[in-house]
């Protein structure tokens, strides 16, 4: 009876022992991230407030404050916040994009992390030997602050995006076109034209920060590609001209939707999912009307196929800022796959 009460303790002695040898040997738990808040086109900057009202801050405003191509009015990049480290608590961390801003370093330095506090979260870090080294830091890196925090924002919306998609499948145009992307619910809760060759989605704005009967509006067309039509902007703004007169009209016989004369369109070459691409932004206008407002095109190359892909989104919303929208229309665009 003894020997077996004293083997019983034995077992519940070397048990203990060896679970808490097997939690030793293991790594530690993850940090469990709290999600992360924040609007779109905002960045939290975490830096001293004497270098923030002197000649850093200065040459962090004037990077940040670059107006958006494309654009009626002028509107910054990103809108800003700014506190000490000191008072960078657990809710400011949450934030969506941070710069940490630190003179003293034994190098110049400019490097990013991603879910450092909050999770999706985008972390720049700027570290400088002194104030002249920061602020030609920040002329160097600044169009890449501005591009990182804007992509994770765009991938911030693509993810909102998945969860409440609107079913794209039936519609004939992208059948034809042999392409998906992921919109919004609230793109069909509209009239929707769709002719096999041509779409138009609207979203109504008429709640929220939008005043009066606001909309975003995305199409999709496709256009040849050839020698009559060379993949170069004249032939993307030739396109959406006919386009427009042909589809998009205003509200008497002789109105109807044209790129704004009065303005020169912006043009970037660059990749889409892999195609060679020409984003174009600038305004867009009612002929013989006063309605205006900025649109973004994409005319993607598909040359297998002697095609070019046309994606545009456009705003009408007058009286308030349309950055913001631009970018909800870019993150639908981007989301865009060609069937091969």
């Amino acid at each position: 009876m003894i020997m077996n009460r004293f083997f019983s303790r034995f077992l519940l002695v070397f048990s203990l022992a060896l679970i808490s040898s097997c939690k030793g040997d293991k790594e530690p738990a993850k940090l469990l991230l709290i999600e992360s808040n924040g609007r779109a086109n905002h960045v939290v900057f975490v830096m001293d407030n004497d270098l923030w009202k002197g000649r850093v801050g200065e040459a962090l405003i004037t990077t940040i404050s670059k107006p958006v191509d494309g654009l009626p009015q002028d509107e910054a990049q990103l809108d800003v916040s700014q506190l000490p480290k000191k008072l960078f608590g657990s809710m400011m961390r949450a934030s969506r994009s941070v710069i940490e801003v630190e003179i003293g370093a034994e190098e110049d330095s400019f490097t990013l992390k991603r879910n450092v506090y909050a999770k999706p979260q985008i972390v720049l870090s700027l570290k400088a030997r002194n104030k002249n080294a920061m602020i030609d830091l920040i002329r160097e890196r600044g169009d890449d602050m501005i591009r990182l925090i804007k992509m994770q924002d765009i991938k911030n919306i693509q993810t909102r995006n998945r969860r409440r998609a609107f079913d794209s499948s039936e519609l004939k145009t992208f059948k034809n076109l042999g392409i998906s992307m992921t919109i919004p619910t609230e793109f069909g809760k509209e009239q929707i034209v769709d002719t096999g060759d041509f779409l138009w989605m609207t979203q109504r704005l008429s709640g929220g920060i939008a005043i009066g009967d606001g909309e975003m509006n995305i199409l999709a067309y496709e256009i040849p590609l050839d020698e009559e039509h060379p993949f170069m902007p004249k032939t993307i703004i030739d396109a959406r001209d006919q386009i427009g007169e042909r589809h998009i009209p205003g509200s008497k016989e002789d109105q109807y939707m044209i790129t704004e004369k009065a303005r020169t369109p912006v043009f970037y070459k660059m990749k889409l999912n892999g195609y060679d691409c020409i984003e174009t932004r600038s305004t867009w206008e009612m002929k013989n009307d006063f309605m205006a407002g900025p649109f973004l095109n994409y005319a993607i190359a598909d040359r297998d196929r002697g095609r070019m892909i046309i994606l545009e989104g456009f705003v009408y919303a007058p009286s308030v800022d349309k950055r913001d929208y631009i970018m909800e229309l870019e993150a639908i665009m981007r989301s865009i796959q060609i069937n091969n």
